[in-house]
């Protein structure tokens, strides 16, 4: 299935945030779909973290992680998926698993606010390459997109 408007409309520009504000955006009162405000609360739960969390000493999310992690969801957020796992990773960054049909898709935003991915297909091979995984930074909607893109196809 490839995006449509009706799969995935448009959802908002994230608003140019001042220097001092402690988290990168605000999320509109009218979300409508299932998945986005649970994830949201997750993100949110992980603020919080102390430093230790892990009790191997990992740092509480950074602030770049948390940036990026909403402009991410921002980017996708009106599109049909099942609520991820969210959860978070060593070093002050957050992990996002979507899964969809037979595919999976691992997002881990990284503490310094680049955002790194995995595409995985059930009854294939490990697949290596650009193709399958890399790197990409927090304004580049267009990776969000194909991800998203291929997550949805049957």
């Amino acid at each position: 299935m490839n995006l449509t408007a009706d799969a995935c409309p448009r959802f908002w520009q994230a608003p140019a945030m001042p220097a001092y504000a402690q988290f990168a955006a605000a999320i509109p009162a009218t979300i409508s779909n299932d998945w986005l405000r649970p994830t949201l609360r997750a993100v949110a739960r992980f603020r919080s973290l102390p430093e230790n969390w892990d009790g191997y000493g990992s740092s509480p999310i950074k602030l770049e992680a948390d940036r990026s992690t909403l402009s991410f969801l921002q980017t996708i957020g009106n599109c049909s998926l099942v609520k991820p796992e969210v959860f978070p990773v060593a070093g002050g960054g957050l992990g996002m698993l979507f899964q969809s049909n037979d595919r999976e898709l691992q997002i881990e935003v990284l503490p310094n606010g680049m955002i790194r991915f995995e595409k995985d297909k059930q009854d294939e091979p490990f697949q290596d390459g650009p193709e399958w995984s890399g790197v990409f930074g927090r304004y580049d909607e267009s990776v969000a997109w194909q991800l998203i893109s291929w997550l949805m196809r049957r």
